[in-house]
């Protein structure tokens, strides 16, 4: 019997990766030894629209995808689902880093403009919130393709994402570009990027924002609703204090407060010397 035919006889199914892409990971992996009868290019239709790549990726599976993209060519790396997600939006979310950075050498092929239907996330969006520093900082090779003022279902670019997720490196990369990154977005919560960036002490974050509004004449709210963005209380009461460069809130009345130290690294706060960042 021809070799070739076995993992057909095996599986008893078309000859075709997709109708067995949800088995194992082994047996994937073997049919694949024979790609030339795989039809990785092949995705259904109808109420749903995945190719093998899709399947495997959202599967989270670790060596399928990479084994598949060996033979670019054929597996669509470009499709859409039904849910106006592509096999790199799959990979990011389920923490495929090896698999992600793999297929951005094809970066052309990986629609990273793409947003999905629902909750409105592109790639970046989505390596930002599962903290995937190593490929967003590639994909912002590509800054224009990357669709930097892209919002989310909750208000959020993927600059206020990078923030809420400390991603300093990242979110400093993207200003960069702050022409793209629309910085006077505010999100469901009331804040702009701002705001997010004190609010995560992300100093060098914050100081280019407002170094970038300050040159073009643009004034975005610190405070959200007039409130201190630490205890929603005072107005006037969140500091940066110049030893440490940290900010903190300083009302006395909530949990954050210490009256003679920073609460982040124990400085001693000279209270002359402390900067008010209220902006009203």
């Amino acid at each position: 019997m021809d070799n070739k035919l076995l993992p057909i006889n095996k599986f008893k199914k078309k000859n075709c990766l997709i109708t067995y892409a949800r088995g194992s990971e082994e047996d994937i992996l073997e049919m694949l030894e024979h790609s030339e009868l795989c039809k990785l290019n092949y995705a259904y239709c109808g109420d749903s629209k995945h190719t093998a790549l899709m399947i495997v990726c959202d599967r989270g599976l670790k060596k399928a995808p990479l084994k598949i993209l060996e033979y670019l060519e054929l597996c669509e790396l470009d499709a859409v689902n039904e849910h106006d997600v592509t096999a790199f939006m799959l990979a990011c979310n389920n923490k495929l880093e090896t698999v992600a950075i793999k297929m951005l050498k094809s970066f052309e092929l990986c629609k990273l403009d793409q947003a999905s239907r629902t909750h409105k996330y592109t790639a970046l969006i989505i390596a930002c919130n599962k903290k995937l520093e190593t490929v967003a900082m590639k994909m912002l090779e590509y800054p224009e393709l990357c669709k930097l003022d892209q919002v989310n279902y909750n208000g959020d670019t993927a600059l206020m994402m990078a923030c809420k997720k400390k991603l300093e490196t990242v979110a400093m990369k993207m200003l960069e570009y702050p022409e793209l990154c629309k910085l006077d977005q505010v999100n469901n919560n009331g804040d702009t990027s701002l705001i997010i960036a004190y609010a995560y002490h992300l100093v060098k974050v914050a100081f280019k924002i407002k170094k970038y509004n300050n040159q073009n004449r643009k004034v975005f709210p610190l405070y959200r609703e007039n409130k201190c963005v630490i205890c929603l209380d005072e107005v006037n009461c969140y500091i940066c204090i110049p030893e440490c460069k940290h900010f903190i809130c300083m009302c006395k009345k909530c949990d954050t407060c210490e009256l003679n130290k920073c609460t982040l690294c124990n400085n001693k706060i000279d209270h002359d010397t402390v900067i008010s960042l209220s902006i009203n």
